[in-house]
């Protein structure tokens, strides 16, 4: 799986259109290895692969003026997920309540909500019809791997990371669910 940051500071426009161009500038910069693309072909089915090949698993996230992309054409992976946010982003206190469950680690709570929303953006798309509103807080996550709450069976694996890049500092989480992959 590759992964990008795409700073959009000189993006110009309304926040929506920027954070969607942000992210997608990210994406186009993993995807030159695939060959030529274009914003116009970076169009996303079912928040998990790109329409012009499905063999390709995206995803996107954003902060501030900031874009990021994940994606992995790998056969065994059957989706990814990733969330970007600025190390020094103040949680709202009492947030956690809505996101911590009793299976999650005893860590800085800005982290645990970056790999829980990489988490749920790779789970998503393949337990849509069980749990058609999944919430954050029936995922549980470890350092390395993630589950649906309050079962301990491992669904997919993720990595959290510090980045310096652009003069900033970013926790950066990406998450992936390989092949075979079943919720029994």
């Amino acid at each position: 799986m590759k992964s990008a940051i795409y700073d959009g500071s000189l993006t110009e426009g309304p926040v929506q259109e920027r954070n969607y161009y942000n992210s997608r500038k990210a994406l186009l910069s993993i995807l030159k290895e695939f060959g030529p693309w274009t914003m116009h072909d970076l169009e996303i089915k079912r928040h998990l692969h790109l329409i012009r090949d499905p063999k390709i698993k995206v995803s996107l996230s954003h902060t501030k003026q900031y874009g990021a992309a994940a994606c992995s054409n790998a056969p065994d992976i059957l989706s990814v997920g990733i969330d970007l946010e600025l190390s020094n982003r103040q949680m709202k206190e009492g947030s956690e309540k809505y996101f911590v469950n009793d299976m999650d680690p005893k860590e800085d709570s800005l982290k645990l909500w970056v790999k829980k929303e990489a988490a749920f953006k790779a789970l998503s798309p393949l337990v849509k019809k069980k749990y058609p509103n999944l919430l954050l807080k029936q995922i549980w996550v470890t350092d390395d791997s993630f589950g649906i709450y309050p079962q301990k069976k491992v669904l997919g694996s993720l990595k959290l990371e510090i980045i310096e890049e652009f003069n900033e500092k970013f926790y950066k989480a990406t998450s992936w669910i390989k092949a075979p992959f079943s919720l029994e």
